[in-house]
């Protein structure tokens, strides 16, 4: 018998409030600076960012990820196996343990029966 593994199921999720870079240059300009989403892009690669409200966790984004990822496989989070966490944040402390924290966080939140979280981070 040959055992392997696969991923059966992806998800993702952004916050709701989304700033694209006009809004940006149009607040800028408000303060009286200069830019332009062309500026921005070409130098960034950004073309929009999402703000989180107040009270909401990355573990809270991470469950949404992870419902959109158990539906895509048709599971349930109790038949879940595993959960794998990845961010891209830049942080003043060590980004390693966040990272796995929601993903201990997220797999404790959907009550998923098999504890197994995998972090990965971006710098």
């Amino acid at each position: 018998m040959s055992r392997y593994a696969r991923i059966v199921g992806t998800g993702s999720h952004l916050p709701a409030r989304r700033l694209s870079n006009q809004d940006l240059v149009d607040q800028l300009a408000s303060r009286g600076l200069e830019s332009s989403d062309e500026w921005i892009v070409e130098r960034t690669g950004i073309q929009a960012r999402h703000f989180v409200d107040d009270g909401v966790q990355t573990s809270d984004l991470a469950c949404a990820a992870a419902r959109q990822a158990l539906d895509a496989a048709a599971l349930k989070a109790s038949e879940g196996l595993a959960t794998m966490v990845g961010q891209s944040l830049k942080l003043a402390f060590n980004q390693n343990w966040l990272t796995r924290c929601v993903a201990l966080l997220a797999v404790a939140l959907l009550s998923m029966s098999r504890l197994y979280a995998l972090a990965l981070s971006m710098p």
